[in-house]
């Protein structure tokens, strides 16, 4: 993604890279923005942005053995707001949390639109809206869409400040009609060779205190070494600076890229803190195994044309005894073409040639050349399965 930086889009939103295709007209900063990323030098002034919460020093989650962790205390937050005329439902206090890789690196296909807006479109169409949505490899593309996802269905964003520009990271969702967000914190593995970081959200879920996390762990069989001291990481700094009632329910997901043989020695570190691996507690449904199934899913069909790998890279885990997994499926099981009957207002607007700037806030023209050739489109939204599980909340 190649734009100049008096190309970037100001008002109401930080500044980000667009593709090629995006053709911006009469972008004049009205108003001064300040990001400042980790590792470059790009710097531009914030000021009067009512629509973003302004990064915020959030308490330190660093492990004991803060060896392992490097913590990066500031973070952003981006509230779409919801009505508050009903919080919660009271009366059936179940947890819903989604978990779903979204290969937002993939543009082999120059496909990322295509694909992240089809993710988006099955989250929208499933039956009962998710308390949390845990997303990982999301690029500065794939935000963009995703916050204008939740400026429509309301979802509250939370992403590292300090994300350097071309990189990839984790990003959580939370829906303000039932989740109080409390604090959104991130901290960096110190054995990666990836840039790879953890992420945690404490919030209130009727009520009750709730600490969900998520993570994207070393990739490839290579990456063994750092992915096992990572995950006891990611466990154990869950639990980090936290009251007993907190500890009490957490929830734990990711692309873990964890191997079967791998895994046989991590479970010490759930067991340990009386955790459950939700597949396996819910009945090892065998239909339900494999989250990274190259028979089934043909993103990488050209890659793996011998050979047709099957894992479960994606896992989810719950902890304490006031949190019961009563459910765990999959989906993001439908091709994008496949998706096209589907009624979700805000995804069409990417399918369109020319629209108007997807920022209501914004008076530019936003021109979007999508290829004819994408529609119908072949491919799934991910190489990955997404996962829905559901919690009783006590």
């Amino acid at each position: 993604f190649e734009i100049n930086t008096e190309q970037m889009l100001f008002r109401g939103l930080v500044a980000r890279r667009f593709p090629r295709r995006l053709t911006l007209a009469a972008v004049q900063p009205p108003v001064p923005i300040l990001r400042t990323c980790f590792h470059t030098s790009l710097q531009v002034v914030q000021s009067n942005l009512s629509n973003i919460i302004s990064p915020r020093n959030n308490s330190n989650i660093c492990a004991k053995n803060s060896n392992f962790y490097k913590l990066k205390p500031s973070v952003r937050r981006r509230v779409f707001h919801a009505s508050t005329d009903s919080m919660s439902d009271q009366s059936e206090q179940i947890v819903r949390v989604v978990s779903w890789n979204i290969d937002g690196l993939d543009n082999s296909h120059d496909d990322v639109e295509i694909r992240t807006v089809s993710a988006l479109q099955q989250i929208c169409a499933l039956p009962e809206r998710p308390h949390f949505i845990l997303l990982q490899e999301v690029t500065d593309l794939s935000l963009f869409i995703i916050e204008e996802f939740c400026k429509t269905h309301k979802y509250e964003v939370s992403v590292d400040s300090e994300i350097v520009r071309g990189d990839y990271f984790c990003v959580i969702l939370s829906d303000p009609k039932s989740v109080k967000l409390k604090s959104f914190q991130s901290l960096s593995y110190e054995k990666t060779m990836m840039q790879r970081s953890a992420y945690f959200a404490d919030a209130e879920v009727y009520q009750k205190k709730v600490r969900v996390g998520t993570t994207h762990l070393e990739s490839s069989a290579n990456g063994k070494e750092y992915r096992m001291i990572q995950f006891e990481d990611f466990v154990n700094g869950a639990f980090e600076d936290m009251d007993d009632d907190l500890s009490s329910r957490i929830i734990l997901a990711g692309d873990l890229n964890i191997r079967e043989t791998e895994w046989k020695a991590l479970k010490r570190a759930v067991e340990e803190k009386n955790g459950k691996d939700v597949w396996q507690y819910t009945g090892e449904n065998k239909d339900t195994r494999w989250t990274w199934d190259m028979l089934k899913n043909n993103n990488y069909e050209e890659t793996f044309q011998s050979r047709k790998p099957q894992s479960r890279f994606d896992r989810m885990f719950s902890f304490g005894n006031h949190l019961i997994p009563v459910e765990f499926t999959l989906f993001g099981t439908q091709k994008c073409d496949e998706l096209e009957t589907l009624d979700c207002t805000e995804c069409s607007r990417f399918k369109s040639k020319v629209r108007r700037s997807i920022l209501a806030s914004l008076r530019d023209e936003i021109v979007i050349e999508t290829p004819q050739s994408l529609y119908p489109h072949h491919r799934f939204a991910s190489d990955h399965w997404a996962i829905l599980s559901h919690f009783i909340l006590q």
